[in-house]
């Protein structure tokens, strides 16, 4: 070791192999605890006369406690020293409580009393005004300096009723019109225009003052437009889940759906079931297939008394089919439910053009193509669906297809062979492909009736629907629709 090298190590302290500390750092004792020995008394010791001079006695009390063990070099200081500390934090409460505190003067005391009176009744405006005021921004001003001023209007909410069917075009050409004509009769006011579509000519481009939270629900499309702020009308279509172009004609059918199982169940029991979804039980007490949703709010679910919320009312005491199921559902243009009529579901077979069509007036739900009778054996007449079942058993395999609904002697049911489809290949029975066969069971409930015909008169003022299967809810009962039993159908 040179002469250097040991002048230099002799201010030094070794921390590992080659690493080492300056006696001169300011920071040795705590570099010590870091790097070499995070309990020596020493240290410890050391750093609590440090953070005691300099008054933080709290961290020197600390390392003060930590330098006192038995085996310390340092114990009987460091515990001195833990002693002193505490009777000076003893000391320092009651100085503190014993100075006197500063008087405020009273014209200070007047001042701070106006401050939060001011306050107070400012916040009870803003709570007050809280339903009815917005901030509207006005267009951007070229001060210089980027201004934004704002001013606070009133929102004034209309339901605005659009033919269905109509196109985004004209939709939007229809809420400008509308929105400059009625918002400039509106003084320093925000028009908020709900566009909801209608198949009702009655109240088609009709403008009314929105009554009802629910039928912002229903709504496709909103302008927004306030004359006094110079602003374009802002039109924004709504991207709703599950949104469809005619909300309306999916709930009608639905509840007419409803209403002719409802009215079944009633003939055949003698009274309304205990809950709606025992509409949609196992066989043989399978009426439907499932509750249907009403397709404003995408809901199934069931309530005894008129909300708005979505769903149906089902009220069993009602003297009415019409009285004790409907849809749960603002009318826009009142102050209770949307009107639905009873139009029971019916099955029209035309044997002419081989057509078979699922209705409710005025909608057509299903067209599809059928096979019939040989020789003419499919009668004509009206019968009633008494059965459904998928997956009849026959007397021989795969008879009935994939679903059969029975009526008496005869069936509509499923096949495989494409090629009886629009000819007249079966014993009597009506035949439809089992892909149409299983859209065809879940919208015809028991009960409905069959009307089979040489020919239909013209469908021209029919409404098609044409996804009906929206009208499903995602989750599906847990009955089943199998039977343990030969049908007889006629085949």
């Amino acid at each position: 070791m040179s002469l250097f090298e040991s002048h230099v190590k002799k201010n030094l302290v070794k921390l590992h192999k080659n690493l080492y500390l300056s006696k001169s750092d300011p920071e040795f004792f705590e570099k010590i605890l870091r790097y070499k020995d995070p309990q020596s008394p020493e240290a410890h010791y050391n750093l609590a006369k440090k953070w005691e001079e300099e008054g933080v006695l709290m961290k020197a009390y600390l390392h003060y406690q930590k330098a006192a063990k038995v085996d310390s070099p340092f114990y009987y200081q460091a515990k001195a020293a833990c002693k002193s500390i505490e009777q000076m934090m003893d000391s320092a409460p009651e100085e503190a409580e014993s100075s006197p505190s500063a008087k405020i003067p009273f014209y200070m005391k007047t001042i701070i009393a106006s401050l939060i009176l001011l306050n107070l009744c400012i916040l009870g405006m803003l709570f007050w005004k809280a339903d009815s005021i917005r901030m509207a921004a006005s267009q951007p001003k070229d001060w210089g300096t980027g201004m934004e001023v704002v001013y606070e209007t009133e929102d004034v909410p209309y339901v605005f009723y659009i033919p269905a069917g109509t196109s985004p075009k004209e939709v939007e050409e229809s809420l400008y019109k509308k929105a400059i004509s009625l918002g400039s009769q509106l003084s320093n006011k925000t028009l908020l225009l709900y566009g909801v579509s209608t198949t009702d000519s009655g109240l088609s481009h009709e403008t009314l003052p929105l009554k009802s939270d629910g039928i912002k629900d229903q709504a496709f499309v909103i302008a927004e437009y306030n004359s006094a702020l110079d602003h374009p009308v802002k039109i924004r279509f709504l991207n709703q889940q599950n949104q469809v172009e005619d909300s309306y004609s999916y709930t009608y059918i639905s509840t007419n759906l409803l209403r002719t199982a409802l009215n079944s169940y009633i003939e055949e029991i003698g009274e309304p079931p205990a809950e709606l979804g025992d509409l949609a039980g196992s066989y043989p007490n399978n009426y439907l297939s499932f509750i249907p949703r009403e397709l404003h709010l995408f809901s199934n679910s069931t309530s005894p008394s008129f909300t708005g919320n979505g769903g149906w009312v089902f009220n069993k005491e009602a003297e009415t089919i019409e009285q004790m199921l409907y849809p749960n559902i603002m009318d826009s243009s009142s102050e209770g439910a949307i009107h639905i009529p009873f139009a029971p579901v019916e099955v029209f077979i035309d044997k002419s053009t081989f057509n078979l069509l699922v209705k409710s007036f005025p909608y057509t739900m299903m067209t599809k193509p059928v096979g019939l009778g040989k020789n003419s054996s499919t009668p004509e007449g009206t019968f009633i669906i008494q059965k459904r079942v998928l997956d009849p058993q026959g007397r021989k395999p795969d008879m009935f297809g994939a679903a059969g609904l029975g009526m008496g002697e005869y069936a509509i049911h499923g096949t495989s062979d494409e090629h009886s489809i629009r000819k007249e290949k079966s014993l009597g029975c009506i035949r439809m492909l089992n892909e149409d066969v299983l859209d065809f069971f879940h919208i015809v409930p028991k009960g409905a009736s069959v009307e089979i015909v040489d020919a239909l008169p013209d469908q021209a003022n029919s409404i098609n629907i044409e996804e009906v299967h929206l009208i499903s809810p995602e989750e599906k009962p847990l009955s089943t629709q199998l039977a343990d039993e030969i049908f007889e159908w006629a085949g």
